[in-house]
């Protein structure tokens, strides 16, 4: 690995509560948690944080802090990344129990406790941008579950619109910060995907984040839901799906824009970052070996400083 380069992980559909659930579902997530770990330890590999992209709890998410869930899905399996943010964002799954649970473990167990765990997520949806070796990314975590309505409602009753509302402009407004686009790198995190050829396919209410991640030159974008492997590219944003376990097995919808990638084995993402570039893919949950890889270029922040007037820090 360069010296002026580092790493993070990406992985989604994860949290198989390995003392009471699925079997196989279990073993895919021991499988890459296993390999994961093996990677961490390597002396050639800075890894600086771990993005978990929902459905952090199988089969009914958690239904508070103290839930025994937390350890079969997080502290006995995932034994690295001590001292690390893990960024993590909410599932369909988190929904079926106490979602804010999930927020509020931040606090109590996760890094901005007095424990300084590993687990962080401070809200919902929430944005930061990480620095090291003077490289820049900005990061925005969303909760696509919320913003299908699917699993809250308004003030006003049934309105669904008023929570997407919302977060689309908090999205927008995030993604416009001079902070934002003067990184070197936007990455956005959230459960369902933008583009999918998986069984459950491209989400409709995703593509207006869509819209504004291709306006606001965003480069990689990084969900779960299809329980595959896929990689696509649409105007210059990368979309990577990653799933630790492998149910649905089979593709939907043909999509002229994903290159599609389904290993035989669960995978999970991993990328190492650089000021000049993101190269990443798939690694194999059994042995940790490469199963696709790809690389992107900083074409999208030269576009973003052209947009915005530069007074980088990150220059």
């Amino acid at each position: 690995m360069a010296a002026d380069s580092f790493s993070f992980f990406a992985l989604a559909d994860f949290g198989v509560d390995v003392y009471h659930f699925i079997p196989s579902m279990s073993r895919h997530f021991l499988q890459s948690a296993l390999a994961m770990k093996l990677l961490a330890e390597s002396p050639e590999i800075d890894l600086r944080f771990v993005t978990l992209l929902g459905d952090n709890a199988y089969p009914m998410g958690v239904i508070g802090t103290e839930d025994l869930t937390w350890r079969g899905i997080l502290e006995d399996v995932f034994q690295f990344g001590y001292g690390l943010k893990w960024y993590a964002v909410l599932g369909n799954h988190d929904y079926y129990n106490v979602a804010p649970a999930q927020v509020a473990y931040t606090y109590r167990h996760g890094y901005l406790s007095e424990e300084a765990g590993r687990w962080y997520m401070p809200a919902s949806w929430y944005s930061e941008v990480v620095e090291h070796k003077g490289i820049g990314i900005c990061m925005l975590a969303l909760d696509t579950e919320q913003a299908t309505g699917m699993s809250q409602h308004s003030e006003e009753g049934n309105d669904i619109f008023p929570y997407f509302r919302k977060q689309l402009a908090w999205f927008e407004r995030e993604v416009s910060r001079p902070e934002c686009q003067e990184a070197h790198w936007i990455v956005v995190l959230g459960h369902h995907p933008v583009i999918s050829v998986g069984g459950h396919g491209s989400a409709p209410h995703m593509q207006p984040f869509l819209d504004v991640m291709v306006a606001w030159h965003v480069d990689l974008f990084l969900c779960g839901h299809d329980h595959g492997s896929q990689h696509a590219e649409h105007m210059g944003v990368h979309v990577i799906g990653a799933a630790a376990v492998s149910l649905s097995g089979g593709r939907g919808r043909v999509d002229p824009r994903v290159d599609f990638f389904h290993g035989p084995s669960p995978a999970f993402a991993m990328f190492t970052v650089s000021r000049e570039a993101i190269q990443g893919g798939f690694r194999s949950g059994g042995n940790a070996s490469w199963l696709f890889r790809y690389r992107q270029g900083s074409g999208q922040r030269e576009a973003r400083l052209r947009k915005v007037p530069s007074n980088a820090p990150f220059v």
